[in-house]
């Protein structure tokens, strides 16, 4: 009799300043996340087109071409039990950018910050 051992939950991290995608990567490994890293959205949405259910979506706003408010729309349409963090240094979301329980963090935070901000959206899911 074979069991299967268990998988560590799969986390995205979307982010096109590497330096930062790595730190955000590094973090959630530490949380036990597997983590698979994009420089923008439209490779977030491939990686999210090929997995079979992503635990969570951690996505900065601001890159080049498709915006993370929209990649945080189209996660959230594709799979309802996504988690989804958003950051940024810049742009804070306006009324209705946000998926329900999707969360916002401002940049710089501290690895505590985002693994409370993780945590809250894991449970809002």
């Amino acid at each position: 009799m074979t069991s299967e051992a268990p998988t560590s939950p799969l986390a995205i991290v979307a982010e096109d300043e590497p330096l930062v995608r790595m730190v955000v990567a590094s973090f959630l490994e530490d949380a036990g996340y597997e983590v698979v890293e994009t420089s923008s959205a439209e490779e977030a949405l491939q990686v999210l087109a090929r997995e079979d259910g992503a635990d969570l979506l951690v996505s900065d706003v601001e890159m080049g071409g498709v915006s993370g408010f929209t990649l945080s729309q189209i996660a959230r349409e594709r799979d309802p039990d996504i988690a989804i963090v958003l950051v940024s240094g810049r742009q804070a979301p306006s009324e209705n950018e946000l998926p329900p329980g999707a969360r916002f963090l401002q940049k710089p935070f501290t690895p505590d910050q985002l693994l409370s901000e993780v945590g809250a959206a894991t449970a809002a899911c």
